[in-house]
Protein backbone atom coordinates (compact mmCIF):
# COMPACT_ATOMS: atom_id res chain seq x y z
CA UNK A 1 0.00 0.00 0.00
CA UNK A 2 2.90 2.04 0.60
CA UNK A 3 2.88 2.89 -3.13
CA UNK A 4 -0.64 4.06 -3.52
CA UNK A 5 -1.10 7.16 -5.53
CA UNK A 6 -3.51 7.99 -2.88
CA UNK A 7 -0.51 8.51 -0.60
CA UNK A 8 1.56 10.39 -2.88
CA UNK A 9 -1.42 12.66 -4.10
CA UNK A 10 -4.06 14.86 -3.07
CA UNK A 11 -6.91 14.51 -5.42
CA UNK A 12 -9.57 16.67 -5.71
CA UNK A 13 -12.59 16.95 -8.11
CA UNK A 14 -13.07 20.75 -7.19
CA UNK A 15 -15.47 22.33 -9.40
CA UNK A 16 -18.22 21.62 -12.44
CA UNK A 17 -18.50 23.93 -15.38
CA UNK A 18 -21.16 24.14 -18.19
CA UNK A 19 -19.19 24.36 -21.74
CA UNK A 20 -20.44 24.08 -25.20
CA UNK A 21 -18.66 22.68 -28.20
CA UNK A 22 -19.12 20.69 -31.38
CA UNK A 23 -19.51 16.65 -31.84
CA UNK A 24 -18.18 14.32 -34.06
CA UNK A 25 -20.76 15.43 -36.14
CA UNK A 26 -20.31 19.20 -35.82
CA UNK A 27 -23.15 20.01 -34.28
CA UNK A 28 -23.96 22.14 -31.17
CA UNK A 29 -23.92 20.37 -27.66
CA UNK A 30 -24.01 21.43 -23.87
CA UNK A 31 -21.78 19.75 -21.50
CA UNK A 32 -20.42 19.49 -18.09
CA UNK A 33 -16.41 19.40 -17.52
CA UNK A 34 -15.00 18.50 -13.88
CA UNK A 35 -11.55 20.01 -12.87
CA UNK A 36 -9.39 17.87 -11.27
CA UNK A 37 -6.73 19.36 -9.02
CA UNK A 38 -3.50 17.06 -7.58
CA UNK A 39 -0.63 18.36 -5.17
CA UNK A 40 2.09 16.54 -4.69
CA UNK A 41 2.32 15.28 -0.60
CA UNK A 42 5.71 14.24 -0.32
CA UNK A 43 7.15 17.42 -1.65
CA UNK A 44 5.41 19.44 1.12
CA UNK A 45 7.67 20.30 4.29
CA UNK A 46 7.00 22.91 7.42
CA UNK A 47 5.13 26.08 5.71
CA UNK A 48 5.75 25.07 2.13
CA UNK A 49 2.91 23.94 -0.31
CA UNK A 50 3.63 22.16 -3.44
CA UNK A 51 1.67 23.83 -6.53
CA UNK A 52 -1.80 22.69 -7.42
CA UNK A 53 -1.72 20.84 -11.34
CA UNK A 54 -5.02 21.08 -12.61
CA UNK A 55 -6.71 19.72 -15.83
CA UNK A 56 -10.51 19.35 -16.76
CA UNK A 57 -12.12 16.58 -18.02
CA UNK A 58 -15.50 15.22 -19.23
CA UNK A 59 -17.80 12.27 -17.86
CA UNK A 60 -17.14 10.77 -21.07
CA UNK A 61 -13.65 10.61 -20.31
CA UNK A 62 -13.99 9.11 -17.11
CA UNK A 63 -16.38 6.73 -18.85
CA UNK A 64 -13.23 5.94 -20.98
CA UNK A 65 -10.74 5.72 -18.28
CA UNK A 66 -12.96 3.31 -15.75
CA UNK A 67 -13.75 1.10 -19.36
CA UNK A 68 -9.92 1.00 -20.11
CA UNK A 69 -9.43 -0.35 -16.15
CA UNK A 70 -12.26 -3.22 -15.94
CA UNK A 71 -10.68 -4.37 -19.39
CA UNK A 72 -6.84 -4.09 -18.27
CA UNK A 73 -7.65 -5.64 -15.05
CA UNK A 74 -10.56 -8.02 -15.63
CA UNK A 75 -9.75 -9.85 -12.20
CA UNK A 76 -10.16 -6.22 -10.20
CA UNK A 77 -13.99 -4.74 -9.23
CA UNK A 78 -13.41 -1.15 -10.53
CA UNK A 79 -15.24 1.13 -8.25
CA UNK A 80 -18.46 2.54 -10.18
CA UNK A 81 -18.72 6.11 -11.30
CA UNK A 82 -21.82 8.17 -10.65
CA UNK A 83 -25.15 7.57 -12.37
CA UNK A 84 -24.55 8.79 -16.02
CA UNK A 85 -27.89 11.12 -16.10
CA UNK A 86 -30.26 12.27 -13.84
CA UNK A 87 -33.61 9.56 -13.41
CA UNK A 88 -36.17 12.47 -13.58
CA UNK A 89 -39.25 11.07 -15.44
CA UNK A 90 -40.34 15.21 -15.90
CA UNK A 91 -36.97 16.54 -17.11
CA UNK A 92 -35.98 16.29 -20.93
CA UNK A 93 -32.83 14.56 -21.32
CA UNK A 94 -30.70 17.26 -22.16
CA UNK A 95 -31.74 19.26 -19.12
CA UNK A 96 -31.11 16.57 -16.52
CA UNK A 97 -27.36 16.54 -16.77
CA UNK A 98 -27.26 20.58 -16.07
CA UNK A 99 -29.37 20.08 -13.10
CA UNK A 100 -27.43 21.87 -10.16
CA UNK A 101 -28.16 19.45 -7.28
CA UNK A 102 -27.12 16.34 -10.33
CA UNK A 103 -24.07 17.99 -11.02
CA UNK A 104 -22.55 18.40 -7.56
CA UNK A 105 -23.65 14.63 -6.73
CA UNK A 106 -22.25 13.67 -9.70
CA UNK A 107 -18.99 16.08 -9.20
CA UNK A 108 -18.54 14.47 -5.59
CA UNK A 109 -19.28 10.82 -6.90
CA UNK A 110 -16.36 11.33 -9.23
CA UNK A 111 -14.12 12.38 -7.17
CA UNK A 112 -14.96 9.91 -5.20
CA UNK A 113 -13.99 6.97 -8.08
CA UNK A 114 -10.71 8.90 -8.52
CA UNK A 115 -9.77 8.48 -4.56
CA UNK A 116 -11.11 4.75 -4.52
CA UNK A 117 -8.97 3.51 -7.61
CA UNK A 118 -5.99 6.01 -6.22
CA UNK A 119 -6.08 4.05 -2.87
CA UNK A 120 -6.27 0.47 -5.23
CA UNK A 121 -3.15 -1.16 -5.24
CA UNK A 122 -2.62 -1.99 -8.39
CA UNK A 123 -4.90 0.35 -9.72
CA UNK A 124 -3.30 3.18 -8.28
CA UNK A 125 0.41 2.03 -10.51
CA UNK A 126 -1.54 1.89 -13.53
CA UNK A 127 0.36 4.92 -15.80
CA UNK A 128 -3.22 5.92 -17.65
CA UNK A 129 -4.40 6.17 -14.52
CA UNK A 130 -1.72 8.69 -14.01
CA UNK A 131 -2.03 10.42 -16.98
CA UNK A 132 -5.66 10.83 -16.57
CA UNK A 133 -4.64 12.61 -13.66
CA UNK A 134 -2.25 14.84 -14.49
CA UNK A 135 -1.75 15.16 -18.39
CA UNK A 136 -4.12 17.09 -20.72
Amino acid sequence: MEDCLAKKMEITVSEAEKRTGRNAMNMQETYTAYLIETRAVESQGEGQCAPVDSLWRRYSEFELLRNYLSVTYPHIVVPPLPEKRADFVWHKLSADNMDPDFVERRRIGLENFLLRVASHPVLCQDKIFYSFLTQV
